[in-house]
């Protein structure tokens, strides 16, 4: 029986999806990679043995790995421009052929710089969100409300993507005045102004000419696959707390309605997990500690702002796991970066009484957290209720350890 590997964060993202996701496309048989959600806001880092680093956005975390591809599903909001940048960035690093072994849904709606510069114009002027500044939220409402670029249509010829792009255009003018943020000493305001349809219809139709496929394309493959997803489930567009939450479904619902026709292909449900918790940018941290424990691969930035962190926070973890329809097994990361303190540090409770199935924003903005003490981070498989299935030591493939069902079916690389 084939197997699709699905790969999920369990918290509020930055779990080390990339670095698990490139493990099992190491230690596995699968050598396709489908992107299920998110966008080209991601920040997936992969590290091989040899020091190669990369953070992956928009191709699949499994890229470094020669005979591995991936596919842009319909559920993944893709900006081409960033994606050819990021191809030329994969080739800097000796990754030549990034591009030939993308597949990207002709239905995949595009994120266009109108969408970027809403999202950037809002978050420069309004209280921040803790949004990444990519449009993406943006591209989602619009397409939620029948105005949509999707990739199919950059093949139509200049006028006809000109139409739609002044329809964009338009409405994201009428957007920005309705929330009175039409400033004209603001440069994301005037690079709205500036932008021609014309000229951006232009640039579409000269992009290279990528791989598109309808979304039947992935009946016919025989392989096992590894489904990529993005975020974590505490910034899920339903069962996350807004406003500071994503306009992504996080849950494996995208996942299972593309592996609808492969009933013979057995899914394996992958929870990714820090043995402490981070949050990146604004937003209700119950467990939120004083000081900065790095990884080396999320600095502060302009518009999520200040990366935080925290102790491991149980209550939390078991709501992400319930509103996920739960997990065969855990992926336990980042176990060689203990906070500076002799003993593991979790919270399996706050000082007031929560039903775990119904934490609002509200509460756990408000709650203090009890903080206890062990000696093994292992506690978190009693605290989830779930096995770990991987623990990874370090940030390369060659740092984790794994039990079944992840056999090493061929030559490690």
């Amino acid at each position: 029986m084939k197997r699709a590997y699905l790969v999920a964060g369990l918290a509020f993202g930055d779990e080390g999806k990339g670095s698990i996701v490139d493990y099992l496309c190491r230690v596995t048989d699968a050598k396709l990679i489908v992107r299920y959600n998110g966008g080209p806001q991601c920040a997936h880092n992969v590290v091989t043995p040899e020091g190669l680093h990369h953070t992956f956005a928009q191709f699949g975390s499994g890229t470094l790995i020669p005979d591995v591809k991936t596919y842009l599903s319909r559920y993944m909001l893709v900006n081409p421009f960033a994606l050819v940048l990021e191809a030329l960035c994969l080739q800097n690093k000796g990754i030549v052929d990034a591009l030939d072994r993308l597949y990207i849904s002709k239905d995949a709606v595009i994120v266009t710089p109108y969408h970027k510069f809403l999202n950037r114009l809002k978050e420069s002027s309004v209280t921040k969100n803790g949004s990444c500044g990519m449009g993406v939220g943006e591209a989602r409402a619009d397409e939620l409300n029948g105005i949509t670029l999707r990739m199919r249509d950059i093949t139509n010829s200049p006028y006809l993507l000109n139409l739609v792009l002044d329809v964009i255009k338009s409405e994201t003018i009428i957007k920005a005045k309705q929330l009175k943020l039409g400033n004209p000493s603001n440069y994301w305001w005037n690079q709205i102004l500036d932008l021609d349809p014309v000229v951006l219809a232009k640039n579409y139709s000269e992009l290279p000419k990528f791989q598109m496929v309808e979304e039947d394309w992935l009946e016919d493959y025989k392989g096992d696959m590894v489904f990529e997803g993005a975020q974590g489930m505490l910034l899920d567009e339903t069962h996350g707390f807004a406003p500071h939450n994503t306009w992504t479904d996080i849950t494996f619902n995208n996942a299972f309605n593309l592996l609808e026709f492969k009933s013979e292909w057995k899914p394996i449900k992958i929870g990714v997990i820090r043995t402490y918790f981070t949050r990146h940018g604004n937003g209700p941290f119950p467990t939120e500690i004083d000081y900065y424990i790095s990884d080396g691969h999320n600095p502060e930035n302009e518009w999520q702002g200040k990366f935080r962190c925290g102790h491991f926070d149980a209550v939390l973890g078991r709501y992400a796991l319930k509103h996920i329809g739960g997990v065969d097994c855990l992926a336990l990361t980042h176990t060689d970066l203990f906070p500076p303190m002799a003993q593991f540090s979790y919270v399996n409770s706050y000082h007031v009484e929560i039903n775990n199935l119904d934490i609002s924003t509200a509460i756990i903005s408000q709650v203090k957290p009890n903080v206890e003490h062990v000696n093994d981070c292992k506690v978190i498989s009693e605290l989830l209720n779930t096995p770990i299935g991987i623990v990874s030591n370090g940030p390369t493939w060659k740092d984790k350890v794994a039990d079944v069902p992840f056999e090493k079916k061929r030559g490690m690389k």
